[in-house]
């Protein structure tokens, strides 16, 4: 994973930080900033799935963006890219498995101006 560093200017502090989480932090930044279109693209990417409409009705309801976002932040540094952080995100905050998460991810990564 290549790193890079970034100087807190105030501080004249040097942390170093990879590609992955630099991304990350700025996907993150962008699901709470832009909730509404966000929503949106998982919806699409649920619909997608190959599961039942109740099923997918039942998904929809169980994610909310801003908690995504918030729990993609404590992947910082573990994860090496934003799919991976948020299809962990999406399986520790709803009851939708890994298998879908994925898809649904791919979907949102898709649509990320990062």
């Amino acid at each position: 994973m290549e790193e890079h560093s970034v100087t807190n200017e105030s501080e004249g502090d040097f942390t170093i930080q990879s590609k992955g989480s630099i991304a990350i932090k700025q996907a993150s930044k962008y699901l709470k900033d832009n909730v509404k279109k966000v929503d949106g693209y998982i919806n699409s990417g649920i619909d997608k799935l190959p599961v039942g409409s109740e099923r997918k009705k039942t998904w929809k309801a169980a994610i909310s963006v801003v908690g995504i976002a918030n729990v993609m932040d404590h992947y910082v540094g573990i994860v090496s890219s934003v799919e991976e952080a948020m299809t962990n995100a999406i399986v520790d905050t709803t009851p939708i498995p890994k298998w879908a998460a994925s898809g649904i991810s791919k979907t949102v990564t898709f649509f990320l101006p990062i």
